[in-house]
């Protein structure tokens, strides 16, 4: 998509920032891992919960950034999965 162009510039930027900061949630998950931090049960969950979080927005970031380069079509259907994705995950923290 010709409109889509200057989205995805803007969203390659935010796209870089976020995969940095999920790049650090990553690590101190795994330190967390090796050397407990945080021992806390719900303190883990929230934590958990950000690292799945994060992980889906820089994949649907990336995804979107990619799609609006190409076709119609294929903006269409990864928006439908990207969505169908963020349900049944937002539906399983329940």
């Amino acid at each position: 998509m010709i409109l889509g162009r200057p989205i995805a510039k803007l969203l390659d930027v935010v796209t870089g920032i976020a995969a940095f900061c999920m790049v650090a949630v990553l690590a101190f998950c795994f330190i967390n891992a090796k050397f407990p931090l945080i021992r806390e049960p719900a303190d883990l969950e929230a934590l958990y919960r950000v690292r799945d979080v994060g992980v889906m927005v820089v994949v649907g970031l990336a995804g979107l950034e990619f799609a609006l380069k190409r076709s119609i079509i294929i903006f269409i259907v990864f928006s439908i999965l990207l969505a169908v994705a963020a349900v049944f995950m937002f539906y399983s923290f329940a």
